[in-house]
């Protein structure tokens, strides 16, 4: 069981950290977790479980949504999807643009 635990999690980490790749990306579940998971590293403190948002809720780090702050400094989950799978790059310095 532990075999299969562990294969199901580096499938879906992978897949949230290689958009574009994996047939997971399909499926509304994945999208929810892909959004929970973008939540963790703007706040690395929240969403840290991020296949089982149940025990996030459980320990009382669960979030749903970035704050006003946290929006106007790091783009929207759509928007960091987007430039992942769609980057522009400024050939001057050789990095995403924003």
């Amino acid at each position: 069981m532990a075999t299969i635990e562990i294969s199901l999690f580096v499938r879906v980490h992978d897949a949230v950290h290689h958009p574009g790749v994996s047939c997971l990306e399909r499926f509304r579940w994945f999208r929810f977790l892909d959004r929970h998971h973008y939540i963790h590293h703007v706040d690395n403190r929240a969403n840290t479980n991020f296949l089982l948002p149940l025990c996030d809720l459980l320990m009382g780090v669960l979030r749903r949504e970035l704050s006003e702050r946290e929006l106007a400094q790091w783009p929207s989950y759509e928007e960091a999807r987007s430039n992942v799978l769609h980057p522009t790059f400024d050939d001057r310095v050789m990095r995403i643009k924003p």
